[in-house]
């Protein structure tokens, strides 16, 4: 009697559309753009509001053969709707990504929206009741099979964070991800990073002046790609010699302060004759990438060189300055010392080396 369609508009797009018969004509219902598990709810709806009761029906007349059946179709789209209404992944995912833009990194949000979408090729569109200990030990098997152990992690991380919001959000009495062990990662490689040849070598093939001092910039903050990218000179104070990382553009989501030193300071004379928009406009956070191998690409480095090995470089060279791990863990915005422990523990500083040679033997 009824049927649910995805019809093309002139413009282009696509609607869904039920086309039913009333009263011998034929009539069109729209359900406007949608996805597809919403339309498939409203057209179980729709039909069952429309079959519930037959035209020309009183109570002294007789339920016809026709009006038996028009009765037995509305009861099966009422079980069906019944199905179709329970909370699914996909109303997860939009809940918990709306949440996540308003409170986490852009980065991170982009780490769940993929987890998800890998979440719903390999679960489908099952209801989050549906959804128990052994489909979330499943999604990490089947993720691994297709991924490393890290991204493995990530996205298997960030489905489990979605169903504990389902949880506070009392859609589900328990998160079936506890209890699921992430993958075991090995120790994570030394950081690569440049030497002072090397970074001589990298400055002096730049032939953009004003990229030459980006790429400079990156050398004397230790900053990440996506902060350095979206400074603005309101956040820069040349007077107090502070650049003040805002917790929207911080992979943290908290506020960074950064001190100014004396050749930092003279990057920054240089770049600023205008000092308003941006600091380097001309430039996004992936067009740096594109830019900084290209160059990277006239060096024979002999290794895999990235924008973060700038990262990586200011670090080593922080350290080997002598400057705390604390500290430093501190102008890098690690949440924790230990993720600087952990990266930069092969650096040597000297002080290891000097308390060897006060062994007695």
């Amino acid at each position: 009697m009824a049927s649910l369609r995805h019809k093309q508009l002139k413009s282009g797009n696509y609607i869904w559309v039920i086309e039913y018969r009333l009263d011998g004509k034929s009539k069109t219902y729209s359900l406007g753009n949608t996805d597809r598990h919403t339309a498939q709810r409203l057209y179980h709806e729709f039909c069952a509001k429309l079959l519930d009761v037959e035209p020309g029906q009183t109570p002294d007349k007789p339920i016809d053969t026709k009006g038996e059946r028009r009765r037995r179709e509305a009861r099966e789209h009422k079980a069906k709707l019944i199905e179709f209404s329970k909370l699914r992944i996909p109303d997860l995912e939009r809940e918990y990504m709306a949440f996540s833009r308003a409170n986490k990194a852009e980065n991170t949000c982009e780490i769940i929206q993929q987890g998800f979408w890998k979440f719903r090729e390999y679960a489908d569109d099952i209801p989050l009741e549906d959804v128990n200990y052994q489909v979330a030990e499943g999604y990490k098997t089947w993720l691994l099979q297709r991924l490393n152990g890290t991204t493995t992690n990530m996205y298997h991380r960030a489905v489990k964070a979605g169903f504990e919001y389902a949880v506070k959000l009392e859609w589900l009495v328990k998160n079936p991800f506890r209890g699921v062990k992430p993958v075991r990662i090995p120790e994570p490689d030394y950081a690569v990073y440049l030497n002072e040849k090397e970074v001589a070598q990298l400055l002096s093939v730049i032939t953009n002046e004003e990229f030459r001092r980006l790429i400079r910039f990156f050398l004397l903050t230790g900053c990440r790609r996506t902060e350095v990218a979206l400074i603005d000179w309101r956040d820069i104070d040349l007077e107090m010699r502070t650049i003040i990382l805002r917790a929207s553009n911080t992979k943290t989501k908290r506020n960074r302060v950064l001190e100014i030193g004396d050749k930092l300071y003279d990057l920054l004379i240089e770049q600023g004759p205008k000092r308003s928009g941006r600091l380097f406009p001309k430039w996004t956070a992936n067009s740096i990438t594109v830019i900084f191998k290209k160059y990277v690409n006239l060096c024979d480095f002999g290794r895999k060189i990235t924008v973060h090995s700038l990262r990586h470089t200011a670090t080593v060279y922080f350290l080997k300055a002598g400057i705390d791990m604390f500290t430093v863990s501190r102008i890098l915005g690690h949440t924790s010392v230990r993720t600087t422990e952990t990266v930069y523990a092969h650096i040597p500083n000297g002080r290891k080396r000097e308390a060897m040679d006060k062994l007695p033997f």
